[in-house]
């Protein structure tokens, strides 16, 4: 976590390559020891997730919007990664996975929509896993916060300082 206005969303944006860093001075961003700007934007894209400042959720159930992370994804697996995200009590104690959550999710409070983003982003199983602001709804709840994902599973690791913008 950094203080307001250092940076914290300009840096997910370059991490996202929304846009490229400036070179010309030879340096720039590296991603397992590779430059970001060589890697090609689709296949990189496709191995990270972001949960932003304001989680976007779609009109539907909790279910679909967290499934939106990985289409064809069974109920088996929606279900682990909302228990990644700490969010399964929650879901099971409010109406369960077929509960709607409301055009933009206005049926859910604001750490109830960030986990079932995060759930969203979890299903996905990134290779990096961009929080941007998350912390601020969450921070009486730190669980998911020590969660990082790789390719093939996700498994406790990092403080929540490590991996929190």
């Amino acid at each position: 976590m950094a203080h307001l206005g250092s940076g914290k969303s300009t840096i997910i944006q370059l991490l996202e390559r929304f846009y490229d860093p400036d070179t010309s001075d030879n340096k720039g961003i590296y991603v397992d020891d590779q430059p970001l700007t060589s890697l090609d934007v689709k296949s990189y894209r496709q191995q990270v997730a972001l949960v932003g400042q304001e989680p976007k959720l779609f009109f539907g159930t909790v279910a679909e919007n967290i499934g939106y992370g990985k289409p064809g994804c069974t109920q088996e697996e929606i279900e682990a990664a909302a228990k990644g995200a700490n969010a399964h009590d929650f879901i099971v104690k409010t109406g369960g996975y077929e509960r709607q959550v409301g055009y933009k999710g206005s049926k859910l409070s604001g750490g109830e929509k960030q986990r079932v983003a995060i759930a969203r982003a979890i299903i996905k199983n990134p290779s990096l896993l961009l929080l941007d602001e998350v912390c601020i709804l969450l921070l009486c709840w730190v669980p998911v916060l020590y969660y990082t994902c790789s390719l093939s599973s996700v498994s406790p690791s990092h403080p929540i300082g490590h991996i929190c913008s």
